[in-house]
């Protein structure tokens, strides 16, 4: 902003800073849970969210390690959607929610495949 008072010789100039912060993830609002041995040929879903901005990325692991390799996994945002569960789908399963402040990781759910 610059003011000019004119016939005078004063100016008053200000300068305006716009400083884009933002919060890491801390805190799971909703966390996936574990529950009864699944029927072979059925859905799971999990879900996680958690607070932070800028927007959050999810990610999930498996047995700690990266999903992206275990077949019939849908991701989106922060739901898992595992179909035609297999007895191979068993496992402990993570959320990872991660902006580039931070990450956290979820409470891990433990996934039972009743035997075919």
């Amino acid at each position: 902003m610059l003011i000019e008072n004119v016939g005078s010789s004063s100016i008053i100039q200000t300068v305006l800073y716009v400083i884009c912060a933002g919060v890491p993830p801390s805190l799971f609002t909703s966390q996936p849970q574990s529950g009864s041995p699944l029927i072979p040929g059925g859905t799971k879903v999990l879900l996680c969210t958690a607070d932070g901005s800028p927007s959050l990325v999810y990610r999930w692991t498996k047995d700690e390690q990266p999903l992206s390799n275990v077949p019939a996994a849908a991701v989106s945002a922060g739901v898992l959607r595992i179909r035609n569960i297999a007895v191979s789908d068993a496992g402990t399963y993570r959320c990872i929610a991660s902006n580039h402040l931070g990450a956290i990781r979820s409470q891990p759910a433990n996934i039972h495949v009743a035997c075919e």
